[in-house]
């Protein structure tokens, strides 16, 4: 009876293609296949990220979530804000073609004329010009506050940067209509005490103002400052 053995060669690669291979297929077994033991004893202490086959397929996972920051929703750069004001642009859009009260380029002109008139009038203490632009029920609260003494005075010149429509309420009767938007502006504010000096400093503002229908016209409903607000709707 006669043996025959078989002989196995083996050779290293010869190019740069091969030697990428050949160690990614070694890299690739290491993963997949590691030492029994360490596998089963990290997966029974529960630490699920040291085991292997978790970190073959969650790993670029975890990366990108690495790479993505926490966003704030109500950050204009973020994507579910520009979501969210994408999908009441997109409603309002379909309501203008009801009713041309909701016409969207109206809104948001409207609100910026709004806010340059309503901190001018509150600038100068002209409460009958204020009476035009407020709701009544706001109008109320605020001449009661400034006979009161209850409002600091507001000085300084707005740069009006940035008017979003963040929400609306289209309800049957034109006095409960509703819509918001976040109005960002910066404040340039006089720091000067002596006369015939200016130093000023802008500040960054963000406010949410409501408007109401009141006597066939939209009036301002609501101020708010943008913690008030949040914490409001959230």
């Amino acid at each position: 009876m006669g043996y025959h053995y078989r002989h196995y060669h083996f050779e290293l690669p010869t190019t740069t293609t091969g030697w990428i291979a050949w160690l990614a297929a070694i890299v690739f077994i290491a993963v997949v296949f590691p030492r029994p033991h360490r596998r089963y004893s990290s997966f029974r202490d529960g630490n699920f990220d040291s085991n292997s086959m978790f970190h073959l397929f969650g790993l670029p996972q975890m990366m990108v979530g690495a790479r993505r920051p926490q966003e704030d929703p109500n950050d204009p750069k973020s994507v579910s804000f520009r979501t969210k004001v994408f999908g009441v642009m997109a409603s309002l859009q379909v309501r203008e073609t009801k009713d041309a009260s909701w016409k969207v380029s109206a809104l948001i002109e409207g609100s910026r004329k709004f806010f340059v008139a309503v901190k001018d009038a509150m600038a100068r203490g002209d409460l009958p010009r204020l009476e035009c632009l407020m709701h009544s029920e706001l109008y109320k609260i605020y001449k009661y506050a400034v006979s009161n003494g209850a409002l600091p005075p507001v000085g300084g010149s707005f740069n009006l940067e940035r008017v979003d429509i963040v929400h609306f309420e289209d309800q049957p009767g034109e006095e409960y209509d509703r819509f918001t938007v976040r109005i960002e502006a910066t404040r340039a504010q006089n720091l000067a005490t002596t006369p015939g000096t200016s130093m000023s400093v802008n500040r960054n503002v963000v406010e949410y103002w409501t408007f109401a229908r009141e006597r066939r016209a939209w009036r301002l409903y609501r101020m708010e400052s943008a913690d008030h607000y949040e914490t409001r709707v959230s």
